[in-house]
C-alpha cells in the first residue's frame, strides 16, 4: 500500500483480484475498485506494489506478469503501470511498460523523483536500477549499481537516491538530476534497506552506546529483529 501525500487515500495493488483498490482513509473504506486490464502475455497481471508521487499525481504498479506459485507454469516477466490519480477516486492506467517496451526484468518496486518526471525501478534480475522517463513514458536508461538491489530511499533534500545493493556490500548513489550513479558507499555484508529522514531522534546514552557496539558486530541486550527469515525476503510474491 502506498499513500497520497495528503495521506486522505491508499492506493493498494490486489494480486489476487487483479485490480487496485483505493481505500479512504476517514472514514476508512474502500472508495473504488480499479481493473487492471489484461496480461501483456500468459497468465495473469498479479499486480503487486505501488508507489504514489510526492505530487499525488502519478501512481506506478509493479506487476508480476505470469503466475503465482514458489515454481509457476507460467514464468513472471513482469510489467510496470503509469496510472493518473490526480482525482484519486477514479485513477486512470495510462499505459503498461513491458518487455516489448524495453523493461529488461521483473521490478520489485520502485520510487519517484521529486519533480513526477522520472520513476526508478529497481530491477535486481539484471543488477541494475531501470529508469523511466514519466513524460515519455518508456523506459529512459539502466544504471548499473554493481549488484542486485530490492529498495532505495530519497536523501531529505530529494536530490539523490541512496540503493543498498545487497550482493556488493555498498549503497549505490543516484544523483537525481544527472540521472546517473555518482559513487558508492562500502557498508557492511549483504545491506537491504534505507529510509531518509530531516532529522536524528533523540537518543539515551545506553541507545548510543549499543549503536557502537553494534558498528563492531556485537549485540548486547534484547533487539527485535530486523531482518527476513530466509535473507532475501522483499514482499514480492
Amino acid at each position: 500500500m502506498t499513500l497520497s501525500p495528503d495521506g486522505e487515500y491508499g492506493f493498494v495493488p490486489e494480486i489476487a483480484n487483479e485490480t487496485v483498490a483505493v481505500v479512504r482513509v476517514d472514514p476508512f473504506e474502500i472508495a473504488a475498485r480499479i481493473d487492471v486490464g489484461e496480461p501483456a502475455g500468459d497468465g495473469h497481471v498479479l499486480p503487486f506494489m505501488s508507489t504514489a508521487s510526492f505530487d499525488g499525481n502519478r501512481l506506478l504498479v509493479e506487476n508480476g506478469e505470469g503466475e503465482l506459485g514458489a515454481d509457476p507454469d507460467i514464468p513472471r516477466r513482469g510489467s510496470e503501470s503509469i496510472w493518473d490519480i490526480s482525482d484519486p477516486e477514479e485513477p486512470t492506467q495510462l499505459t503498461r511498460i513491458t518487455r516489448d517496451d524495453g523493461l529488461s526484468a521483473p521490478p520489485i518496486t520502485s520510487e519517484i523523483g521529486p519533480e513526477t518526471d522520472a520513476a526508478y525501478l529497481f530491477t535486481p534480475e539484471i543488477n541494475a536500477v531501470t529508469v523511466i522517463d514519466l513524460d515519455a513514458q518508456a523506459v529512459d536508461r539502466e544504471l548499473d549499481i554493481g549488484g542486485s538491489a530490492i529498495a532505495g530511499a530519497w536523501g531529505p533534500a530529494r536530490e539523490k537516491l541512496y540503493v543498498p545493493v545487497q550482493t556488493a556490500n555498498h549503497v549505490a548513489v543516484i544523483d537525481h538530476g544527472q540521472r546517473e550513479v555518482s559513487t558508492t558507499i562500502e557498508t557492511g555484508e549483504a545491506p537491504t534497506g534505507a529510509v531518509g529522514g530531516m532529522i536524528r531522534p533523540e537518543t539515551s546514552a545506553s541507545q548510543r552506546l549499543q549503536s557502537s557496539l553494534a558498528t563492531l558486530g556485537l549485540s548486547i541486550g534484547d533487539r527485535e529483529p530486523t531482518f527476513c527469515p530466509d535473507g532475501n525476503c522483499h514482499c514480492e510474491y
